[in-house]
């Protein structure tokens, strides 16, 4: 709910999801209830309704067979503001960091550094960090109005990751590629369409290859999800889910990037979703020169995202969401 890009459809899924995960824990044979969610309050709370028929012990002795329980229970949104970009370091400086010519646009948003160091933002040169609301748990360097419009808020209090209790794709055996030893799917020169699976080793699509992406999940194992050499990648509601120490991301310059997230699912509203539980100092690149639509959550953790293009990314999405160590 506190996500820019969250509409009704993927806040649902999200609170479905999460109530089935914490009933099935409990239950080897996972569970026959079933699970409604609602969107409460013009998106200021979310409520979650559970319904199960339970078989009664004595219930033939006393002439009732079954009984039927019902639970709910509502979680409401506090504080204001929608985020765009959040940087979720705690100390380091430039925890989000514009150079050269970089604009950041976060229209009817905010961007929120939690780095309580005195440089969190950094905004240089001819930069420029347009937002709703810029917040910085520390401070921020840049010139007001120049570099940063409006002002940074300063020693603003830190936001816990809004993303922190989501859970993982399920991660199943190679689908393509090879783990041992460390292969990967390559598509080279081709055109073709791809399907949702496990690509262990990673994804590489090089020499103006033209691949389509089939609606689903994308697990990109233990390697790189990279995009060269002239090709083009695309695909409606598919997300990326990058396991593992060695799952990295890079669309060079010369790609050509066009997608969209899931509205269902484990994966819903996520695009990119780097392993929370992978080392920290992972780096994650956009560099294509051509990758206007971004639609969806870009949610990197442990790691770092380093966007460095001539020209402008995500902006034909109706909102691209960042929230990584550092940006």
């Amino acid at each position: 709910l506190t996500l820019a890009n969250a509409d009704d459809a993927r806040v649902k899924s999200v609170a479905q999801g999460a109530a089935i995960a914490s009933l099935t824990e409990g239950k080897q044979g996972g569970t026959s209830a079933t699970v409604a969610a609602e969107v409460m309050d013009k998106r200021g709370g979310v409520r979650v309704t559970i319904h199960e028929t339970i078989t009664n012990i004595f219930g033939k002795v006393l002439t009732l067979p079954s009984s039927e329980l019902e639970v709910r229970a509502a979680a409401k949104l506090l504080g204001g503001g929608r985020l765009c970009v959040m940087a979720l370091d705690p100390t380091k400086g430039e925890a989000i960091r514009l150079d050269q010519n970089a604009k950041l646009t976060a229209n009817g948003c905010s961007v929120q550094s939690n780095s309580k160091d005195r440089k969190g933002i950094s905004a240089r040169e001819y930069a420029f960090l347009s937002a709703e609301r810029i917040c910085s748990a520390g401070g921020y360097e840049g010139k007001a109005g120049a570099n940063v419009s409006p002002a940074p808020t300063t020693d603003c209090p830190t936001i816990p990751d809004p993303l922190a209790k989501r859970g993982t794709p399920t991660v199943g055996g190679c689908d393509y590629g090879s783990l041992v030893p460390l292969l990967p799917k390559v598509v080279d020169g081709k055109t073709t369409t791809l399907n949702p699976g496990t690509y262990c080793g990673g994804l590489v699509i090089t020499n103006k290859s033209n691949v389509t992406l089939s609606q689903g999940e994308y697990i990109i194992h233990q390697g790189p999800l990279i995009v060269e050499k002239g090709s083009t990648l695309t695909g409606e509601y598919v997300g990326f889910f990058l396991k593992g120490d060695l799952a990295t991301l890079n669309f060079k310059s010369d790609s050509t990037i066009s997608l969209s997230a899931p509205k269902t699912g484990t994966m819903a509203g996520l695009l990119v979703f780097g392993d929370p539980h992978a080392i920290f100092g992972r780096k994650f690149h956009i560099e294509s020169d051509n990758a206007r639509k971004l639609l969806g959550t870009i949610y990197l953790p442990k790691g770092s995202i380093f966007i460095d293009s001539k020209k402008p990314v995500a902006d034909q999405s109706a909102y691209t969401v960042i929230v990584a160590r550092t940006i």
